[in-house]
């Protein structure tokens, strides 16, 4: 149960790190496209 609860979080943080790396990228392109 413990176990799966982890999986869970790392899940969750793994999908954070995602959709700011992505957001950073689009900011970068829309600076750049200006």
């Amino acid at each position: 149960m413990k176990e799966n609860r982890v999986a869970e979080n790392k899940e969750i943080l793994n999908k954070k790190a995602i959709y700011s790396t992505g957001t950073h990228l689009f900011a970068v392109e829309l600076s750049r496209s200006f």
